[in-house]
């Protein structure tokens, strides 16, 4: 971690580091908590640079209307790093109380969905971004790999993959409790590695 350390002080334009701490990984990034003498961050490793592109442009959208924490920008403009062959991101870090089901705003957290949805329209590093968990591929895979299932599951699965929703905007694609941050009055929206055409009542149903 220490030539992590050291690559986040020349890259970045933050006070000195004074200690990092693992934190839980997600589908599609794993985060370090970075500690620094006058502000935290939340350093995430990420697939590939067009995958930082995505996060950066969806984030500074967001970030105008107070939905999304900041993600910084290295001394050279770009919005990640690479050490060897893995890239990261920073962005500012955000405490996060948990709420039971009860205790969420559901009318704000409505709100903040749909002003999600409108200003990630015209992001335009999204529109070649891939469904990793494509279902008809998925299905594939699980054909050619001759798994037995009963008939029921297979049914539903064929019908599912027939009734798939039509596209109808740009979608977070990962959009659960898991990647929302409850920030006093706040409900903010994180971890946009899946962002990508879709049918915004997709990210509706899963939240």
């Amino acid at each position: 971690m220490n030539e992590m350390i050291k690559k986040l002080q020349e890259a970045y334009l933050i006070s000195p580091i004074i200690d990092t701490e693992t934190l839980a990984s997600g589908n599609s990034s794993q985060a370090q908590l970075v500690k620094t003498e006058t502000q935290h961050y939340i350093l995430r490793q990420l697939m590939s640079t067009d995958q930082a592109k995505v996060e950066y442009e969806v984030a500074r959208k967001l970030v105008e209307n107070h939905i999304s924490p900041e993600i910084l920008l290295t001394r050279k403009g770009e919005p990640w790093i690479q050490v060897g062959k893995n890239v990261y991101n920073l962005q500012v870090f955000l405490p996060n109380k948990i709420y039971n089901d009860q205790g969420i705003d559901y009318k704000h957290l409505g709100r903040n969905i749909g002003i999600f949805h409108k200003q990630i329209s015209d992001v335009n590093p999204i529109l070649g971004q891939p469904d990793r968990f494509n279902l008809k591929k998925e299905w594939a895979k699980l054909q050619e790999a001759n798994m037995s299932l009963p008939k029921q599951v297979v049914d539903l699965i064929n019908d599912a993959i027939e009734n798939q929703l039509p596209v109808t905007g740009f979608i977070h694609g990962d959009l659960g409790k898991w990647n929302l941050l409850f920030n006093y009055s706040h409900i903010h929206i994180i971890d946009f590695g899946e962002a990508r055409r879709g049918n915004i009542h997709f990210d509706i149903a899963a939240i």
